[in-house]
């Protein structure tokens, strides 16, 4: 089935191209690099398809029709920024799969054949893909016209949309464009919210990109943020991961950021649902833990204890010798296995006193 195992978040700012020179040429020259970076580890993967998540800066959305969320449909697209032109194309049959999908599954998204792709998708074309070599899947959010999605309903199309790739064939890259903190257009413009992009990418790099989600939208445009709506998308992909900050740099009006996040495994959860074979050894266990007589008579002679109790063999050793471990491994609820041997303990220490 699909993989889905790396995601880059980027940015995707105009001054990149431009190259003004208001612009620290050290900070662009680390953003080329890193980039660079970026492009060769896609390469390595070969992904069949690049999931390209951005916002639109309302070269599509305008007052007529604002949707939330968008898919780009159709055979391709195209854009430009400056003297930059992009012509991509599109995974055709993945986007149609996806729009149904998540019609089907209660979403609803809008779709287009014929949408431009405004900076926030060439630039980060530009650099991570610039020969065109893989097609692409597609998503706008709205993030200029309020009111904007929430960052959770992000997240939540994310997940949608992860569960929907796996169940592809192939192997997928994620990219979501935009951020860090800026405020273009806006008095505060030459003041980003640095400190907030710090706490962001803490958090990011402890393993829980996934709190994205509980930024309201008051909060990301307080803080300059609302274009992490495409990282929320991208962290319901991706689901559980571990990510890194590849460069950050903060200008004078923006911060810069290029983050690179794998999935990873789930741990499995510490106590699990019980297979019904194991009623009676949960139930064993429990008497040891409870019931009085059950104790006295383990204490007594556990050897013959547990052979009264309709155990296998297997399961007869690891309660007599109170192995917790090996309780856990054989079905065993690793509560009442811990509480069993505690309470036997304080039960002989009592005999001995007594």
């Amino acid at each position: 089935m699909g993989e889905v195992r790396l995601g880059f978040g980027v940015p995707h700012a105009p001054q990149f191209i431009t190259r003004p020179e208001s612009e620290d040429p050290a900070q662009l020259q680390a953003i080329d690099e890193t980039f660079a970076e970026c492009r060769r580890q896609i390469d390595e993967i070969q992904p069949d398809a690049i999931i390209l998540l951005s916002n639109d800066h309302l070269e599509n959305y305008f007052l007529d029709n604002v949707p939330p969320f968008l898919v780009v449909t159709g055979k391709e697209a195209e854009g430009e920024y400056g003297d930059n032109h992009v012509r991509i194309r599109l995974n055709e049959d993945l986007s149609k799969k996806f729009l149904y999908y998540a019609l089907d599954n209660d979403f609803d998204l809008s779709y287009s054949h014929k949408f431009f792709l405004g900076h926030s998708f060439v630039i980060p074309l530009k650099y991570l893909d610039p020969e065109g070599k893989y097609p692409a899947l597609v998503l706008s959010v709205n993030t200029y016209w309020p009111p904007q999605p929430t960052a959770s309903r992000a997240f939540a199309l994310g997940r949608l949309l992860g569960t929907f790739l796996r169940q592809q064939p192939g192997k997928y890259v994620v990219v979501a464009s935009g951020g860090l903190s800026h405020f273009p257009g806006t008095p505060d413009y030459s003041h980003p919210r640095n400190e907030f992009d710090k706490e962001f990418m803490a958090i990011a790099t402890s393993g829980h990109l996934e709190r994205i989600a509980g930024y309201s939208r008051e909060e990301l445009d307080a803080m300059g943020n609302l274009e992490l709506l495409s990282w929320a998308i991208m962290a319901g992909t991706l689901g559980p991961c571990d990510c890194e900050v590849m460069t950050y740099q903060p200008s004078w009006h923006h911060g810069y950021t290029i983050m690179r996040c794998e999935s990873r495994e789930l741990a499995q959860p510490h106590y699990q649902m019980a297979s019904p074979d194991k009623y009676d050894l949960n139930a064993t266990l429990r008497d040891l833990m409870l019931v009085k007589n059950a104790q006295d008579a383990f204490l007594a002679d556990a050897a013959s204890y547990v052979e009264t109790q309709p155990l296998s063999d297997e399961e007869k050793e690891a309660v007599r010798n109170l192995e917790l471990d090996r309780l856990a491994a054989l079905g065993a609820n690793p509560f009442v296995a811990f509480m069993a041997n505690l309470n036997l303990r304080f039960a002989a220490r009592k005999r001995v006193n007594s």
